[in-house]
């Protein structure tokens, strides 16, 4: 067993993290680092201690989450294996990178050629938690029948879709991000979810069965985030990835450990 550090300001994947690191009894003890004002309401968790940013970290292990260019030095003085999902950290010799869930599903392509097209369709969770919070509070206020202010969508997303485009300010960086990664043409939607994602492939590919992937047909989005893998649903030219935004996350984190 491991002492493992996370590096955290949200507490979407890190609540996930966690209890998967429990669960499976894969830490001695758990410390998240995280600045000041952030994680306050986070409850307290057996084996879990919640702290400032150290000196110096002694953990086996060091996960990261968030953007870490302030603690980059620190991080480079770490002499265990730094796991990091924020893409920041840099120029250091012992880290591993996860890969975000949907360049992910795209990396697991069988062959090299590229798809045609693909539409993508995102959850919420790809701001945090305050994006799955704005979702939730959106839905309770079309049934009390007012408006707030929320804190990453300044447009009504509850029961809606939004059908996104570069100009999208909201999402201009995530539009860079995977026009950086992807050799094809693609475009996205906004869905009304927390974390689920739905991603149509067109053109001659496929997918090998694996630890992340399971060929099935599912319903409903719902069936497909009971499932522990990413759905695949072949139909003609076209190929359907369904599944659930942060357990690819934390598959690929726990993989590491």
């Amino acid at each position: 067993m491991k002492r493992i550090g996370i590096y955290s300001n949200d507490s979407l994947v890190l609540s996930e993290l966690v209890e998967k690191i429990n669960k499976d009894y894969l830490s001695l003890f758990t410390t998240i680092y995280t600045d000041k004002g952030y994680l306050d309401t986070l409850e307290q968790i057996d084996n879990v201690r919640i702290t400032g940013i150290s000196e110096s970290f002694e953990d086996d292990v060091l996960i990261v989450l968030n953007d870490a260019s302030k603690i980059l030095d620190k991080i480079k003085e770490f002499k265990g294996k730094v796991i990091d999902f924020s893409g920041t950290v840099v120029n250091v010799n012992n880290v591993v990178h996860i890969e975000e869930p949907v360049v992910y599903c795209f990396e697991n392509l069988l062959d090299e050629r590229n798809p045609d097209y693909a539409v993508i369709n995102l959850p919420a969770a790809i701001f945090g938690k305050a994006a799955v919070d704005d979702l939730l509070n959106q839905t309770r206020d079309i049934f009390s029948f007012v408006r707030n202010d929320y804190k990453v969508f300044d447009r009504m997303l509850a029961f809606n879709v939004f059908f996104l485009e570069r100009s999208d300010e909201l999402y201009k960086n995530y539009f860079s991000f995977l026009d950086n990664k992807l050799d094809f043409p693609f475009e996205l939607r906004q869905l009304p979810v927390s974390t689920g994602f739905i991603i149509d492939i067109f053109g001659d590919i496929d997918f090998e069965e694996d630890d992340f992937f399971v060929k099935k047909h599912v319903y409903s989005l719902h069936d497909a985030l009971e499932e522990e893998k990413v759905v695949v649903m072949k139909n003609g030219v076209k190929t359907t990835l369904v599944g659930d935004y942060l357990k690819i996350i934390i598959k690929q984190i726990i993989d590491e450990l």
